[in-house]
């Protein structure tokens, strides 16, 4: 008689073992697998929920970019204004030098100007041209 109630006292204490692996398991490795997939699941839906806002980012970036190339556009449209008036004001020096009667070959280095430049500005401004 011994005998069986040490065996079911074995077999009792056996039971309550695995159920004490069973707890330390689920504590330490399945309690912190079930937050982490609790979490992951609330980072799913934080996701699922911003569809709309990655839409309204997107849009809002193409109307900057809309903006932004408007206004290169309104730049590269004052720097060639710039260049112009810069280049009116070469032809104008141009045409002073020309009416003092300074040579083509003068004009070339001083004011930048193409020599076919140059030869018009003096045939139309100083006189004759020397070819």
């Amino acid at each position: 008689m011994e005998a069986i109630e040490f065996a079911k006292l074995a077999t009792v204490i056996a039971i309550a073992a695995a159920v004490a692996a069973v707890a330390v398991y689920d504590v330490f490795y399945g309690w912190p697998m079930h937050r982490r997939l609790r979490a992951l699941e609330q980072s799913l839906a934080a996701l699922g929920a911003q569809p709309t806002g990655v839409a309204e980012v997107a849009a809002r970036l193409e109307t900057a970019e809309a903006r932004l190339g408007e206004q290169l556009g309104h730049i590269r449209e004052r720097l060639a204004e710039l260049e112009l008036a810069a280049q009116g004001i070469s032809y104008e020096r141009a045409i002073g030098l020309a009416e003092r009667g300074e040579e083509s070959e003068r004009l070339l280095p001083y004011l930048g100007l193409t020599e076919t430049e140059a030869d018009l500005v003096r045939l139309l401004h100083g006189g004759r041209v020397t070819l």
